[in-house]
């Protein structure tokens, strides 16, 4: 923790060896996510979080050969403070969903 209150995680990659046919991404509040071509038969994740008060909640999920993640930032109004910042790589080609709130 530093002195002002805030913490920040940088978690190093993780690679998943494995086929991916799909991949489906939800990301709300401060959580942005970067979609990478990457190496065939391999998934690779890597994530910054920053917060003062609610820290982001990352999960990570494997459904057959489909990858869910989900990036969230707890709304704590009238704090600011919340940042999840991940990178994706997929192989090129692979089918991409995505939601996030307007």
């Amino acid at each position: 923790m530093s002195p002002h209150g805030s913490h920040h995680e940088l978690d190093p990659a993780v690679a998943y060896h494995r086929d991916i046919s799909d991949l489906h991404v939800q990301a709300n509040g401060d959580a942005a996510v970067a979609i990478r071509a990457g190496r065939p038969g391999q998934v690779t994740v890597t994530s910054s979080l920053s917060w003062t008060f609610g820290k982001p909640a990352v999960s990570q999920a494997w459904h057959g050969n489909s990858f869910w993640l989900g990036a969230t930032c707890p709304k704590l109004e009238p704090f600011p403070g919340c940042q999840a910042r991940i990178v994706i790589s997929v192989p090129a080609g692979t089918a991409v969903q995505a939601q996030a709130p307007p």
